[in-house]
């Protein structure tokens, strides 16, 4: 691979790094089975494609709204429309086209043991369209077949489904696939299809915190498909031999649970965050994630001199040695096997086992990385670092596909079963020479941990310092003293690299800046944490997807961020300023670098639509495009106009309750004197100096002292 300028030359081709990327338009076709509420018809998010009455589709190269409006490589759209209008229905049928076709990519791709299999979602009728480097594509699906095309590139997907007993087929790419024995070539060949795929195509992040998405049950009654595999059986020559069906699904097969499960290190082209279980949300576990995320991007912001909230300044990560963490790793899979404390302890007491198992996978990994003949293994913290070296390389190996033919060694159960086998160490040390050649998110803090057992190798006095309470600058310094690392970081990847591994918790702390109060980022408000927390999520992910540099892997660099339910725990000061936050964040990171992004915001929120042009904005009422039937422009607009025509409020911008006391008071005030029962004047004036808007309260008072003149001096007497 050559590199020549911004364009990287990969065999005999050269790849483009984009220039320009936008999600134009969704198209649903007559008798999708999965639009629920939406009707069939086109669903712009901006002006770059033009929709004929026939049916032709014109590329359009004056947009109104100015290239790199919101900065270089970024754009920006919003979907908008009152509950239930079909913003998330939307989306999820997006989510659905994407699922699909991945699908179709992976039919006969290998697959790691702890990864699940895609569902095919039956019914589906659309079009997705896009543009990338000023070139159009579209991803059309109509119920079993799929067509992918950008530019002159087209791939015709579809397989066959035969309902009797005979051995169903997959028709893929023109390739009949028919149980066949499968080569190396054959198992790849998949994988570079689909990296084909991907310099063309983009990858969609989506963020929703909302307790009611995503749950299983709202989806178990979509029809699906599954591919099938029976059971492994020895092929020619010692090869894998196996069989390519697809069947219906089994009751328990929920395509968007599949999607939380696929475990495929980015090969699908999507992610859902954060991470749900059937639905339910661990925010214990969320929130453990965001502040390593967290970390990260504080420390680099520091570099670069901004705050990433605007009221206070960082003050420091500072880590504390967790003497349960690995412990929790290994402790799922014993889950029910262990009888007693003393049994795990046993488990647990690495250096008694290497001793009396020499011969085990862990004592073999552990003399593979330079480690089982070291002399403090007794040592808590050193013992479990070099437990998690062994939990790190079996999960690698059990979990991402590239790692595919080690996979035998992801049973993280057997890490001390004796093996006698005389290809294991050949293995292992493939394995471990494929992990030190990796240097993608895959392995990441793999190499964090082996960097930290070089610091303790070089200086094993810095263990009683690790051992309590540390700062990040005094953990960078050690590596620097002990040249354990090169040079001070000055990028968020070697930032990355240098922080200490994953058996530290880790705590974030900022200064308030108007009474310098120092506080945890944990007792920090919602609204703060969830801002930082979605920022993190997405800054994560774009980092990870750009770490990946080798041909031969998937590689997206045009990147979908879906914001859904965005303003939840959000003051309106906050909405206001969300969309320039997260520009300057992704600029300032420099994560529009060789990368282009489309930000997509289902919103409610009148002062996040006021930085958006309306030609960028997707406009629905009752499950339809009324784009047509918008006449304010909400960018830079008054938020009262914007609430009237792009939030639908035809009634009035007040609260319900206070609407209907309004009506009331205002029948109270004419009725003032004329009945026994009504209310005094008193109450009136009582009611009337509680109203915050001024001129309402200013005409309601003039109204008040007319009709209590007319009461005391008669009719039409103005006094």
């Amino acid at each position: 691979m050559r590199v020549y300028g911004d364009r990287v030359m990969e065999t005999d081709f050269y790849i483009p790094e984009p220039k320009g990327f936008s999600i134009c338009a969704l198209e649903i076709l007559r008798g999708c089975s999965c639009g629920r509420i939406l009707k069939p018809g086109v669903y712009p998010f901006d002006d770059l494609l033009r929709f004929n009455p026939d049916g032709s589709i014109n590329g359009v190269n004056n947009s109104k709204v100015l290239k790199d409006f919101f900065g270089p490589n970024i754009t920006v759209h919003a979907i908008v429309g009152e509950n239930g209008s079909g913003k998330s229905s939307l989306l999820d049928l997006m989510y659905r086209l994407i699922n699909n076709f991945s699908f179709m990519l992976e039919l006969g791709m290998h697959k790691s043991a702890g990864a699940m299999k895609l569902c095919y979602v039956q019914g589906l009728r659309m079009n997705l369209y896009f543009m990338i480097d000023g070139q159009k594509g579209v991803l059309r699906a109509f119920d079993d077949r799929m067509s992918f095309q950008y530019a002159d590139y087209e791939q015709l997907l579809s397989f066959q489904r035969v309902e009797s007993n005979e051995r169903q087929r997959v028709i893929f790419d023109n390739i009949n696939i028919k149980n066949e024995v499968v080569k190396e070539a054959t198992i790849t060949t998949p994988v570079a299809r689909m990296a084909e795929v991907a310099r063309r195509f983009f990858y969609t992040i989506v963020s929703n915190y909302s307790v009611q998405s995503y749950v299983d049950d709202d989806y178990a009654n979509e029809k699906t498909l599954i591919e099938y595999h029976p059971e492994l059986e020895e092929g020619k020559g010692g090869r894998k031999q196996i069989s390519r069906k697809v069947i219906e699904r089994q009751e328990d097969d929920v395509w968007i649970h599949n999607i939380f499960h696929k475990n495929d290190g980015y090969r699908t082209p999507i992610v859902l965050n954060p991470y749900r279980e059937e639905g339910t949300l661990d925010m214990s576990k969320e929130y453990r994630l965001a502040i390593y995320r967290l970390s990260s991007i504080f420390l680099k912001a520091r570099q670069l001199g901004i705050d990433l909230l605007e009221d206070y300044t960082f003050d420091g990560v500072r880590y504390t040695y967790d003497a349960h963490s690995v412990e929790r790793k290994f402790e799922k899979q014993f889950y029910r096997k262990v009888r007693h404390h003393q049994e795990w302890a046993s488990m647990l007491d690495i250096s008694g086992n290497i001793l009396s198992k020499p011969n085990s996978i862990a004592c073999q990994i552990l003399e593979g990385l330079g480690l089982a003949k070291r002399t403090d293994l007794e040592v808590p913290l050193v013992r479990d670092a070099c437990l998690y070296m062994v939990y790190k390389v079996l999960s690698i190996a059990s979990k991402y596909p590239s790692y595919y033919e080690f996979e035998d060694f992801g049973d993280i159960e057997s890490y001390l079963q004796i093996t006698d086998d005389i290809r294991t160490p050949e293995l292992l040390t493939s394995l471990l020479e494929a992990i030190e050649k990796d240097r993608s998110h895959i392995t990441l803090k793999y190499r964090q941990m082996k960097r930290f057992l070089d610091l303790v190798k070089k200086e094993p006095a810095i263990v009683t310092v690790l051992e309590r309470t540390f700062s990040y600058t005094q953990y960078i310094n050690a590596l620097l003293e002990n040249r354990v690392w090169e040079k001070y970081p000055r990028n968020m990847q070697d930032i990355l690299e240098s922080l200490p591994p994953a058996i530290f918790n880790i705590d974030i702390w900022l200064s308030k800046k108007e009474n310098q109060e120092v506080l945890n980022l944990r007792h920090m408000s919602s609204g703060e944490r969830q801002f930082l927390f979605t920022c993190s999520t997405f800054i994560y992910h774009l980092l990870n997807l750009k770490s990946v540099h080798e041909y031969k892997r998937v590689r997206y660099r045009c990147m979908n961020l879906v914001l859904d339910e965005v303003e939840i725990c959000f003051h309106p000061e906050y909405q206001r300023k969300f969309i320039k936050k997260l520009i300057d964040l992704l600029i300032k990171l420099r994560l529009n670098y060789k990368c282009s992004l489309n930000i997509i915001l289902a919103t409610h929120s009148p002062f996040i639509l006021s930085d958006i042009p309306r030609q960028n904005i997707l406009y629905l009422e009752n499950g339809k495009c009324v784009n047509d039937e918008i006449e304010v422009n909400p960018y830079a607009a008054n938020v009262n106009d914007i609430l009237h025509q792009s939030f639908f409020l035809k009634d009035s911008f007040m609260g319900e309750f206070a609407l209907e006391r309004m009506n009331h008071l205002m029948e109270d005030i004419d009725n003032l004197g004329r009945r026994k029962d009504g209310r005094r004047e008193e109450e009136l004036w009582q009611e009337i100096n509680l109203i915050g808007d001024k001129f309402l309260k200013q005409q309601l008072s003039t109204y008040l002292k007319f009709r209590s003149n007319v009461n005391k001096y008669g009719k039409d007497t103005d006094r």
